[in-house]
């Protein structure tokens, strides 16, 4: 008998894919929905092998009890923790874990760039009411950028930076990067430090418990006036209410790409630019290399019961036999 793979929504694995995995002798199901319900979601894995995540549905553990012959879950989001919270109970229960992390490393550091941009120039408020004819912007050569995290996307935002325009990096991170910092020039500073200096703040950490609120109402009042902040992280990382405080004030601009805040919505382009539907992964090239990475990874698992892209490598202690 055929093992059985899900696959959810139709944007991140190709059909070129889908028949690779056919082509590999399994079965394959495909959920073209954007959004699964948990009851739904619990129906569709109940009798499949592998399931690839494309979607924005949540694996809890009411799901992966409900996937009772499930050996592995890949999903092409690099926030794979967010997709599967019960990614503990899924590892307890031998079920081997993928995230095409890294795959949409260009594609959002491209777009943190285009949205700092923006946020310099004000293009979205320039072009949204026709105004601004004595508005006048910064350039860029001159500007210091304060990275809080120097990940796969931190670190091209500042490489990037750096090369065009000879902008100034600061950075915070758990570790000192020294190979980030003989290209760059980067410095690295406490994240008190890098809100004090930085004309540009871009947040590029991993969503956890420990960075919920890493700016607060505390630290907030540090940044310059005129200071931009960009959120490539998750929404909660900023203290809504501090944000709002300093925003009514008129002392930053804010854009963001980790969901739709309704605090957020009332404010004009000139202060806050933010997206509702994660677009910054959005491209053909990350598609494509993301489909990749878990279609050769979900067939690894269920034909040799492991894969060089596995997060959650201890599962092997639980694996089902």
């Amino acid at each position: 008998m055929k093992s059985k793979i899900l696959v959810t929504h139709t944007l991140m694995v190709k059909e070129r894919h889908e028949q690779q995995l056919r082509d590999a002798g399994f079965e394959v199901f495909r959920h073209k929905e954007l959004e699964t319900t948990e009851d739904e979601l619990c129906k569709l894995v109940s009798n499949v092998d592998g399931y690839i995540l494309g979607g924005l549905e949540k694996v809890t553990q009411k799901v992966i009890d409900s996937g009772k012959k499930l050996r592995a879950i890949c999903t092409t989001a690099a926030s794979w923790k967010s997709f599967i919270p019960a990614y503990e109970y899924a590892t307890q229960k031998g079920i081997a874990l993928v995230s095409a992390l890294g795959a949409n490393s260009q594609s959002v550091a491209e777009f943190t760039v285009a949205l700092i941009h923006d946020r310099i120039r004000n293009i979205s408020y320039l072009s949204s009411n026709g105004q601004g004819q004595n508005y006048t912007a910064r350039n860029f050569r001159g500007l210091t950028l304060g990275l809080i995290g120097v990940g796969k996307v931190g670190n091209k935002v500042g490489r990037i930076l750096n090369n065009a325009y000879g902008t100034k990096i600061l950075y915070t991170s758990f570790h000192q990067n020294l190979d980030f910092e003989f290209a760059t020039g980067a410095k690295w500073v406490s994240l008190e430090n890098l809100l004090k200096t930085s004309d540009i703040i871009s947040i590029h950490v991993p969503s956890s418990d420990l960075q919920k609120h890493l700016i607060n109402s505390n630290n907030i009042k540090l940044t310059k006036d005129g200071a931009v902040i960009i959120n490539m992280s998750f929404a909660d990382v900023i203290e809504t209410a501090a944000l709002v405080n300093e925003l009514e004030r008129g002392r930053l601009s804010y854009a963001a790409d980790v969901g739709f805040k309704e605090e957020l919505a009332r404010y004009s382009p000139k202060n806050v630019v933010q997206f509702s539907n994660y677009a910054a992964y959005k491209t053909v090239d990350t598609s494509e290399i993301a489909s990749d990475v878990v279609t050769h990874s979900i067939i690894n698992i269920l034909t040799n019961g492991n894969d060089p892209w596995v997060v959650n490598p201890s599962f092997v202690k639980f694996k089902k036999n």
